[in-house]
C-alpha cells in the first residue's frame, strides 16, 4: 500500500519530508548534488557517449531532481547514448502539486513541468512516462525492498539516493541492496553521497568494489563503486533478447494486437511489415465501440495488478494516437456498500485519480470506449501492410530467421522477427510450429462475441456503463450493447436469441425501456485458461530443457519469434502494454512491467503447467514430449 509523506514546506527553498524528518536535498542545491556525486560519482556523461542505450537506476525518486540533471545532462550532450532509460522507485510518491511547488524556480522548469503533466496516478506498480524523443522513465512506487526486485534490466549506473541510513536504514540494507548483484550490466558503477560503513557492506555483499573520494557541499566523502562480482550468475534463457540486434520485423495480424505490435516496433526504429488474412484492417475487429479500463480485485492478483498496468499505460497511447472519437470515463456497477468499496481501494492504495468508490459502482476516470476497428486502422497508417494473405505455415531458419509460407509454398515473406499476433488463428498458426506449441494451441480457446447495435438517435448513458455486459452511447445518437459469450461456437450471422439478450441488458443497465436493436456484429475472442494474455517468446525446441524446468524463466525460447494475444474481451486496454512488452522482450530493454508480471503473462507459462502435471521424471528435468534433450 502507498501512503503518503507529507512535505514540510516552512523553507520553500528547502522542503522536509515529515516522515523521515530529513530535507530532501542538500542545502547547497539538489541539482548541484545530481551533477556533482550522481553524474560524476558515475563517469557522466563519458560513458553513455556513441552508446546504443543507457540505464540508470536511482533509488528514492523524491522529486525528480536527479532525473531532470541527467535528462539536461543527456539533451546537451551531442555524442548522447540513442536512448536512455532511467528506472527509479518511491514507497511515498509525491504530488503533481508538490512538483510544481519545487520547481517553480528551478532553472530546469520546463523539463519539470512535463514531467508534471505526465506524472501518472498514486497506485502501486510500475509507470512508463515517454518523457522525450529516447528516453524513458520507468518509475515503480513500491516499498524498495519488494520493487527493486521487481525490475527486469542490465543497469549501467546507479544511483543510491534517499533519506539518510541512519532515518531510513531499511532503504540502505543488505536485503535492499541484494537485486543489485542481479540487475548489474558488466562495468556497472555506483555513486552516493553516503559514506557508511553500512552502506558499503551492503554494496560490498552485492559485488561492488567500494571506495570513498572526496565530497561536495557538506559532506567530506561520498562513495563510487564499481560491480566487480566474485561470481556472476548466468541469466535466465528465458529473460534473454529475442532478436536484439534485428532491423526488421514482420506482424502477423491486423488487428488491436497486431497494429499496437507494429506501431510499437515502428516506434524503436524497425521496417515493419504487416500481414492480414482478411481483406481490410477494419474487419478484424468487431464492434462500433469497446471499453477499455482497469480492474479492482480485493485479492490485488496478477490479472487486478496486469490491467491497471495496462490501463494507465492505454491512456498513455491514447495521447499519442488519439482515436477518432473517445468517451471519457466508465461506470461499472457494483452490490458491495460504498464504504466497503471505498476501504478496499485504500487499502490497495487506489487514489481517486484511477478509481472512484461511488455510491452505484466504481467510477473509472482513465477509463472509457472507443471504435476499436478505426483506432486499428489509425495505428496502422503508414505501415507497410499487406492484407488478403493466409498465412499456412511457418518455417524457422537458421540465425531466428523465419520464413512465412503461403497454402502453395509459395514464400510470403522472409523475416528476423516474427510476431505472431494475428488473434483468434492463433492456435492454427501455433499448430504448425508442432510440439511444444501445439499444446499451447490446444489450451485455448475461441469465444463467440456478438455485439448489438441501436441506430437511433437515442438518449445514451452519461459515461460507457458495465456490469455482466455493457452499454454505451455511439456517435450521432446511436448505441451499442454487449457483448454475448459462447465457446464452440462458428456462428458468424447475428442471431436474434442474442439481440435479445442484449436489449435485456441494456435496459438493465440504462434504467429505462429501448426499442430493439437495430443491427449487429460478431466477432471471435482468444483466452487461455487463466483468463491472462499470451505476451512473450516460445519455448526453443531444440534446447536441452533447464535444471529447472517447472520456472518458465528459465527455458530457452525460439530466437526471432513473439507472441502476443489471447485478449480475451480486454482488447482495447490490454494491447499497449503488451505491445511495449514484445518491443522490451525483442530488444532487450528494461521491461516495462514488474518481473512478477511479465512471468504471468508469459507464453511458457502453459506449457509448464502441462510439464508439472506429467511424470515426476519430467520434473526433474528431462525432456518434456516434443523437445530434443
Amino acid at each position: 500500500m502507498l501512503d503518503a509523506d507529507p512535505i514540510d514546506w516552512t523553507d520553500p527553498d528547502h522542503p522536509r519530508s515529515t516522515r523521515y524528518g530529513d530535507l530532501f536535498a542538500p542545502r547547497a542545491g539538489a541539482l548541484q548534488q545530481a551533477e556533482a556525486v550522481f553524474l560524476r560519482g558515475n563517469g557522466l556523461p563519458e560513458r553513455w557517449r556513441r552508446r546504443e542505450r543507457f540505464v540508470v537506476l536511482e533509488t528514492g525518486f523524491g522529486l525528480g531532481n536527479n532525473l531532470l540533471a541527467t535528462w539536461a545532462a543527456w539533451r546537451a550532450d551531442p555524442d548522447r547514448s540513442r536512448r536512455l532509460f532511467f528506472l527509479s522507485l518511491d514507497a511515498h510518491p509525491v504530488t503533481r502539486d508538490d512538483l510544481a511547488r519545487a520547481h517553480a524556480h528551478s532553472p530546469l522548469g520546463d523539463l519539470a513541468e512535463r514531467l508534471r503533466q505526465q506524472w501518472p496516478p498514486r497506485v502501486p506498480g510500475l509507470h512508463r512516462l515517454d518523457l522525450d524523443e529516447g528516453l524513458q522513465l520507468l518509475l515503480q512506487f513500491g516499498d524498495v525492498q519488494e520493487s527493486l526486485g521487481e525490475f527486469q534490466a542490465e543497469v549501467d549506473a546507479f544511483y543510491l539516493d534517499g533519506f539518510a541510513p541512519r532515518l531510513n536504514p531499511a532503504m540502505w540494507s543488505r536485503e535492499a541492496l541484494a537485486p543489485l548483484t542481479r540487475l548489474a550490466a558488466p562495468g556497472a558503477s555506483v555513486a552516493t553521497w553516503s559514506a557508511a560503513v553500512g552502506v558499503h557492506e551492503a554494496l560490498g555483499a552485492a559485488g561492488f568494489s567500494c571506495r570513498r573520494v572526496p565530497g561536495w557541499g557538506d559532506k567530506a566523502e561520498i562513495t563510487v563503486a564499481q560491480f566487480a562480482p566474485r561470481h556472476r550468475t548466468s541469466e535466465p534463457a528465458g529473460l534473454r533478447a529475442l532478436a536484439p540486434h534485428t532491423q526488421e520485423a514482420v506482424v502477423l495480424g491486423a488487428g488491436l494486437a497486431g497494429a499496437t505490435c507494429a506501431r510499437a516496433l515502428h516506434e524503436a526504429g524497425l521496417q515493419v511489415r504487416v500481414v492480414e488474412a482478411l481483406g481490410a484492417p477494419q474487419r478484424t475487429t468487431a464492434g462500433n465501440g469497446g471499453l477499455f479500463h482497469a480492474t479492482v480485485h480485493a485479492d490485488d492478483g496478477p490479472h487486478a495488478r496486469w490491467s491497471r498496468a495496462a490501463a494507465l499505460r492505454g491512456r498513455q497511447w491514447l495521447r499519442r494516437h488519439p482515436p477518432p472519437w473517445l468517451a471519457d470515463g466508465l461506470l461499472r456497477l457494483a452490490e458491495e456498500p460504498q464504504a466497503e468499496r471505498a476501504a478496499l481501494a485504500a487499502r490497495l492504495g487506489l487514489d481517486a485519480e484511477f478509481v472512484e468508490a461511488r455510491a452505484e459502482g466504481w467510477f473509472y476516470p482513465g477509463g472509457g470506449a472507443l471504435p476499436p476497428r478505426d483506432w486499428t486502422a489509425r495505428l496502422l497508417d503508414g505501415l507497410a501492410l499487406q492484407c488478403d494473405t493466409p498465412v499456412a505455415t511457418l518455417q524457422a531458419l537458421d540465425a531466428g530467421r523465419w520464413v512465412l509460407r503461403d497454402a502453395g509454398g509459395g514464400v510470403i515473406a522472409e523475416t528476423g522477427l516474427l510476431v505472431l499476433a494475428a488473434g483468434a488463428a492463433l492456435p492454427n498458426l501455433l499448430s504448425t510450429l508442432g510440439d511444444p506449441d501445439h499444446e499451447l494451441a490446444a489450451s485455448l480457446r475461441a469465444q463467440r462475441g456478438q455485439v448489438s447495435l441501436w441506430s437511433g438517435p437515442l438518449p445514451g448513458p452519461a459515461q460507457p456503463t458495465a456490469s455482466g455486459g455493457y452499454v454505451l452511447a455511439l456517435p450521432g445518437g446511436g448505441l451499442a450493447a454487449g457483448s454475448t459469450a459462447s465457446f464452440d461456437d462458428d456462428e458468424a450471422g447475428v442471431r436474434a436469441a442474442d439481440q435479445a439478450r442484449n436489449h435485456a441488458l441494456a435496459e438493465r443497465l440504462m434504467g429505462r425501456r429501448l426499442p430493439p436493436p437495430d443491427d449487429g456484429r460478431v466477432g471471435w475472442r482468444l483466452l487461455a485458461a487463466d483468463k491472462l494474455p499470451l505476451v512473450g517468446g516460445l519455448i526453443d525446441p531444440h534446447q536441452a530443457p533447464p535444471r529447472r524446468p517447472t520456472q518458465p524463466a528459465h527455458w530457452a525460447r525460439r530466437p526471432g519469434l513473439a507472441l502476443c494475444g489471447a485478449f480475451a474481451s480486454r482488447g482495447i486496454t490490454w494491447a499497449p502494454l503488451a505491445a511495449d512488452l514484445v518491443v522490451a522482450q525483442v530488444l532487450g530493454w528494461p521491461l516495462p512491467v514488474s518481473r512478477s508480471l511479465q512471468a504471468a503473462v508469459d507464453p511458457a507459462r502453459q506449457q509448464v503447467r502441462a510439464l508439472r502435471h506429467r511424470d515426476p521424471a519430467d520434473a526433474r528435468g528431462s525432456a518434456p514430449a516434443g523437445l530434443s534433450a
